[in-house]
């Protein structure tokens, strides 16, 4: 039994073997590249929903901000870009379905796909910088909110992209941490905390899976 098991060793790892060839490099890279591929076209397929939200999240603000009393240009102008961006990142998804050859520019859509999480992420950030200021306490804490439901439901979403998930959740929460951090308040300094804390998780996350 051991004398053809050994035999039977011998044949198959020896080189003259017609059957074992080495791994083709070229074979692997297309292989990778087909599953990257698979991996950025799930991420595009999933941004409508996520665009959907973003826009429902963003007439909450509006609607809730708005002040028919006082000035609003400043919520308004935010309204508009953080609109616009939403728009166009939807072309942007219909455009790469409707690109019979996305899969030969891969490395194009990504990069499209990350600057388009930074500047959905900004309108957020913005957010933080020009409307959060001047906003009573309640709508204050209903803008923590919103910037912490679309920054958990983005991230996870983005994750096959990992510069579009991280892009994203800094531009959003950056800027909000930073705002906080003036405002002289023990309660308002416990918020700034659990928002680096969340912004700090993706990281640990990340560095225990590598």
């Amino acid at each position: 039994m051991d004398k053809l098991f050994w035999r039977a060793a011998m044949q198959y790892f020896s080189p003259s073997a017609p059957y074992i060839h080495p791994p083709d490099k070229n074979i692997s890279r297309m292989k990778t590249e087909k599953i990257t591929f698979s991996l950025v076209k799930h991420v595009y397929e999933q941004t409508i929903t996520a665009m959907l939200a973003s826009l429902f999240c963003t007439s909450l603000i509006l609607f809730v901000l708005y002040d028919s009393r006082n000035s609003n240009v400043i919520l308004l102008v935010w309204a508009a870009f953080t609109f616009s961006v939403t728009f166009a990142r939807i072309a942007l998804v219909l455009f790469f379905k409707s690109y019979d050859y996305a899969e030969n520019r891969l490395k194009l859509w990504v990069n499209l796909y990350i600057l388009g999480a930074l500047l959905g992420g900004a309108c957020w950030g913005l957010m933080g910088i020009y409307l959060f200021p001047s906003a009573n306490p309640v709508e204050q804490t209903f803008m923590i909110l919103m910037v912490a439901g679309v920054t958990a439901g983005a991230v996870p979403l983005s994750a096959a992209i990992p510069g579009a998930a991280a892009g994203f959740l800094i531009a959003a929460i950056v800027p909000l941490i930073l705002t906080i951090a003036l405002i002289d308040n023990h309660v308002y300094h416990l918020f700034d905390f659990a928002l680096s804390v969340y912004l700090s998780l993706p990281d640990s996350d990340h560095t225990q899976d590598a």
